[in-house]
């Protein structure tokens, strides 16, 4: 699971603003990642803000601060969803009923958690880090979330199915098809074999670090500052507005 400072969570927790504004800081890049996973560069960005209002008002809310990850993987999804409603389309058009899914199905004993096929020099060398990141780009959607929660988050099974409200079956087999459709598509684009195989317990996959790259790419510092200043601003301004009520 990803971690974020426990002692920023706690104090965000506490009411402190100074803890709040820190750990907005530490999580805008995944926020606004996530964000992208169901719309375009710049509607993530407006989610973010959106997101950052609803963290600062609820985050009193939260009762576990080890669970401030998948809460915030909901948060999220959840104001992608009310964002869309108001008027915008799913990328690649894909159907907001797809999101809502709630059915419950048989896990998929065959979805190869834990089997890794990447060998190091897929992210050791640039090049071909690339074309690794160009073959993710072309995955399904759901494959694409789903390995984005299990790689960048360090989500297991359960806490996508949690946080997506995709049934367990839809996760295990987007993981599944999904590894299987990226080795295909590099080993048809390079010549290589790539082979399956268990990675060693504590062992960061390799698809983890380009899936990393992959964030670094689509999230550049600045739309981080960015959208950190303006949610701070809007926060300030929220702030003032409820104290000249009182």
């Amino acid at each position: 699971m990803k971690s974020y400072p426990k002692p920023l969570i706690q104090g965000a927790i506490g009411g402190s603003k100074e803890d709040f504004s820190k750990l907005l800081e530490c999580c805008i890049k995944d926020i606004i990642y996530l964000a992208t996973l169901h719309s375009n560069q710049q509607e993530a960005e407006d989610i973010g803000q959106e997101v950052a209002i609803i963290l600062q008002r609820k985050i009193h809310t939260l009762s576990d601060p080890n669970r401030f990850s998948q809460w915030l993987s909901t948060v999220v999804r959840n104001a992608s969803i009310s964002y869309m409603r108001k008027g915008y389309k799913l990328k690649n058009n894909v159907e907001l009923e797809e999101w809502m899914e709630q059915e419950r199905g048989k896990v998929d004993k065959y979805s190869m958690e834990g089997m890794e096929f990447l060998p190091e020099k897929y992210v050791e060398d640039q090049e071909l880090c690339s074309i690794v990141i160009e073959e993710i780009d072309k995955l399904p959607k759901t494959q694409k979330i789903c390995l984005s929660y299990y790689y960048l988050q360090e989500f297991k099974r359960a806490d996508i199915v949690e946080v997506t409200q995709f049934s367990p079956m839809k996760v295990s087999n987007a993981l599944r098809d999904g590894k299987k459709k990226l080795r295909d598509a590099l080993e048809r684009r390079l010549g290589d074999t790539l082979v399956f195989s268990m990675i060693p317990v504590g062992t960061v996959p390799t698809l983890a670090r380009v899936f990393q790259e992959l964030q670094t790419a689509m999230v550049q510092p600045e739309s981080c500052e960015q959208v950190l200043q303006a949610s701070l601003a809007r926060l300030a301004l929220t702030e003032t507005a409820r104290h000249g009520a009182m």
